[in-house]
């Protein structure tokens, strides 16, 4: 059953599709799909779901719990179901016992009545969000997810087709990647403090160890079978007998003889002599015996690693994402690339295939409104799909059109946050770095190693070539390209600062790589430290002379911090002004912590995360309100064109979208995806420096 209802005194409605005459069904098809009538509707995406199932594309919706998250900002304590969305604003109580007593398929007068109460709620609650909306000024932000909210639904309603072969083959070739991690993380324990912890926790063995348990019949069965092949069995009246009979063959015994005795007399060290001395290969193979400089810790287990985190760290209170964020050794690093190599096997092995329908495809759900702005999903967690460098794409590349002759088409943002940092900043290296194409992480790195950075090219260094740099578009040419189109007019010839190949360079380019990035997500010198593999104290003097190079960045960032500090709210950039809103902030004495702040002293850690929080969220919203809109107009530009049949919506991952076209129309779907992305891009930078790259594929392959 289906409910939604028209604002403004409008008329409810309550239907059933599996009831509805032909007739009936064009009449509120003409309504459902009108882009002239708002629906209201609390949690559209789950209607949008079913009716897309049954051809059904819904347009123009208000979605009252969407309203309820973007008053909020997400906050994910606040539970935004209807009932408790109109106790919250009216102090009723409706009744949501009759909520799942729909499946029955029996449609019951009481089960309408409850239907329809539920919709007369939806025009209240509208009319007081909206008044929230203008107080605020978030009218932006509510139009830009009424309509996000139909491309989600789509996406999950679509699905992505799995295959399940090259998923498993992945699976297969994780298996070195998870070895390599564990081993990197094993190097620590030959290393002070480690090896000392590791000995007196008596997880690091300093000689041979001998694990066999003689009490288990199965373990000395095992034994016996493959010592004495000859016995049928290892319980004491077989082996008694076997000796019986012996003896009375051999009165002057056997080895054989003298083994068992000395196993059933519980001389267990004979037996263990006699199994070294026969096959010592055997007993270190099947684990037996262990060798000096065995390891036994369980790494994924808290209670045996977190005491040795807080050897480390002291303060560590857990081992989540959170707590290791804060510290600045780099075994935690190691740690937690070990915990993600596993999941390649355990949450991305064969497990995965939970997630995947009858239809063969994954269709994953969207949480729209988390309190950074940015989007989640479940069940699966897609923006996780493994795409590190030790993976590369392959988990992605299992991902495939729904057709085997369409193929996929994906586009996503170049450097998108690092593109909102230079146009909030107006950082003049930054922007000219941009603009011309060249290498932002190498650029800095220059300015901010110096002459550390000139010492460290060798002899092949691209970085400091001379190129052709066309002045209009910012291309560039080598000598050769150049030449091999006749010194063609408009170019430039200048150090082209591109990103080089010099071992010194990339280690010093990865460095300001991490601050760059670091920047949308307020890193501390404690998580650069880790990152960098270095102390705190030279992570901070890196992080003062970055500051040092970048005023301008220092500025606007310092300026959100104060912004969120004094405020208790931080937003993101026109037009659309979204809002974070920090819960705790009254809790605090803000105007004597920010007047002591501007001096540099930090006097309460809630509020240090609020200032963190509030550097993040501008960059981090803006461009998630950037790749909303980017849904958005492709999912218009889909229906205005009337290429349903052509172009399908299957995903989307932080600033990439990822579409199926069919084949012969890819190539000019492709031009027209840029283009598009392109457009919605310069709503967050109107100087036109974000770009995109898409391709065209078989296989989902950004």
């Amino acid at each position: 059953m289906y409910s939604f209802g028209i604002p403004c005194g409008g008329d409810q409605f309550v239907f059933d599709l599996k009831y509805v005459t032909p007739s009936q069904i064009a009449m509120l098809n003409s309504i459902i799909e009108s882009t002239s009538v708002t629906k209201l509707i609390h949690n559209a995406a789950f209607e949008y779901m079913t009716l897309y199932t049954s051809g059904i594309i819904m347009e123009n919706v208000y979605d009252t719990m969407l309203g309820e998250m973007i008053l909020d900002s997400g906050n994910n304590t606040v539970s935004y179901s209807l009932d408790d969305t109109v106790y919250r604003r009216f102090f009723v109580i409706i009744s949501k016992m009759l909520q799942k007593s729909f499946a029955d398929g029996i449609v019951s007068t009481d089960q309408i009545e409850y239907a329809a109460t539920d919709v007369a709620w939806l025009g209240f609650i509208r009319r007081q969000q909206m008044l929230g909306y203008h107080q605020w000024d978030l009218e932006w932000v509510a139009a830009l997810e009424m309509e996000a909210v139909l491309g989600y639904a789509e996406i999950t309603a679509e699905g992505i087709q799995l295959d399940k072969d090259k998923w498993i083959e992945n699976e297969q070739l994780a298996e070195p990647v998870v070895a390599e991690s564990l081993r990197r993380l094993n190097a620590w324990v030959q290393e002070e403090p480690f090896r000392s912890w590791f000995i007196k926790n008596n997880y690091l063995l300093t000689e041979d160890k001998c694990v066999i348990n003689w009490n288990s019949h199965p373990t000395v069965r095992a034994l016996f079978a493959h010592y004495f092949p000859f016995l049928k069995g290892a319980t004491q009246p077989i082996l008694k007998q076997y000796i019986k009979s012996t003896l009375e063959e051999f009165p002057e015994g056997t080895l054989g003889t003298y083994i068992l005795t000395a196993y059933i007399e519980k001389r267990y060290e004979v037996v263990l002599e006699y199994f070294l001395k026969k096959d010592y290969n055997f007993m270190y193979a099947q684990a037996y015996m262990l060798p000096a400089g065995h390891i036994s810790i369980n790494w994924n287990s808290v209670d045996q690693v977190l005491p040795l985190g807080q050897l480390l760290h002291p303060k560590l209170k857990s081992l989540d994402a959170d707590n290791i964020a804060k510290t600045s050794h780099p075994f935690f690093i190691d740690l937690t690339d070990y915990k993600d190599a596993l999941k390649l096997i355990s949450t991305y092995g064969q497990a995965f295939f939970k997630h995947v329908d009858s239809d063969g495809k994954v269709h994953s759900k969207f949480t729209q409104i988390v309190s950074t702005g940015r989007v989640s999903s479940k069940d699966p967690n897609m923006q996780n799909i493994p795409a590190k460098k030790a993976v590369g794409l392959r988990y992605r590349n299992a991902f495939i059109p729904h057709d085997p002759n369409w193929d996929m088409v994906d586009s996503d943002y170049a450097s998108q946050e690092l593109v909102a940092i230079a146009e909030l900043s107006k950082d003049p290296v930054w922007l000219k770095a941009l603009q011309e194409g060249r290498d932002l992480h190498s650029v800095c790195a220059e300015l901010v190693f110096k002459d550390k950075w000139k010492n460290a090219q060798d002899t092949t260094c691209h970085y400091y070539e001379k190129q052709w740099r066309h002045i209009v578009d910012n291309t560039w040419l080598s000598m050769d390209e150049y030449q091999a189109r006749h010194q063609p007019s408009g170019y430039v010839y200048e150090v082209r600062k591109g990103k080089c190949k010099c071992k010194r360079h990339g280690v010093l380019r990865e460095g300001i790589k991490s601050i760059n990035f670091g920047l949308a997500y307020g890193m501390s010198e404690f998580k650069l430290a880790a990152t960098m593999r270095t102390s705190v104290p030279e992570a901070k003097a890196l992080i003062d002379q970055y500051f040092r190079e970048f005023p301008s960045i220092k500025s606007v960032l310092n300026y959100f911090e104060w912004f969120g500090i004094t405020y208790g709210y931080i937003m993101t950039p026109a037009p659309f002004f979204r809002k974070r809103w920090f819960p705790d902030w009254q809790k605090y004495n803000l105007s004597y912590y920010a007047e002591e702040h501007l001096m540099g002293v930090r006097r309460d850690n809630k509020l240090a995360e609020i200032g963190r929080q509030s550097k993040n969220a501008p960059i981090q919203g803006g461009s998630a309100d950037s790749a909303k809109l980017s849904l958005v107009m492709i999912r218009m530009y889909i229906n205005d064109n009337k290429l349903r049949d052509r172009v399908k919506l299957v995903m989307q991952v932080h600033d990439q979208n990822t579409t199926s076209a069919r084949r012969d129309y890819a190539p000019q779907w492709s031009n027209e995806l840029t283009s598009i992305m392109i457009e919605a891009g310069k709503w967050l930078v109107p100087s036109g420096l974000l770009g995109c790259e898409t391709t065209v594929s078989p296989v989902w392959t950004k």
